[in-house]
């Protein structure tokens, strides 16, 4: 009985952290976005993924604009955390694992990304640059 209830459990988290994918597109550059749109999702962030490639990140969207606040839960190598409110950037910054700095938003925003340490700067990204966020992609 036990064990029963135990592979229950285990599965409703594994339903409920599924990872939908997507794309996503700032100025010419496009990444491949795991896509964290539910309370669990978003709690569970980039904690399970080992590393991310130059062109993959993680967005995670919420239901209205408010002031967000991150931290590097479970995530072993830096990320920029951008900022954005409907579609703009509004900032961002190099976040670094191994240590409980929380990160705050500066303003409310309805949308954060996490991209490999450097992006930002690698991709030229500027205040008030426009983010695409594109349709979830279905087998992806």
């Amino acid at each position: 009985m036990r064990r029963l209830i135990l592979v229950g459990i285990t599965s409703a988290l594994l339903a409920g952290c599924a990872q939908t994918r997507s794309t996503l597109t700032i100025s010419d550059d496009t990444f491949n976005v795991y896509v964290a749109d539910s309370a669990a999702e978003r709690s569970q962030g980039l904690g399970e993924i080992e590393h991310l490639a130059s062109d993959e990140g993680m967005v995670f969207v919420f239901p209205t604009s408010a002031q967000q606040t991150f931290w590097m839960k479970g995530v072993e190598y830096p990320i920029d955390i951008v900022w954005v409110d409907d579609s703009q950037v509004l900032g961002w910054v190099t976040a670094t694992p191994g240590n409980l700095t929380l990160y705050p938003s500066p303003g409310e925003v309805n949308m954060v990304l996490e991209l490999p340490a450097g992006t930002a700067k690698d991709i030229g990204l500027t205040v008030g640059g426009i983010v695409i966020l594109n349709e979830a992609l279905d087998g992806y």
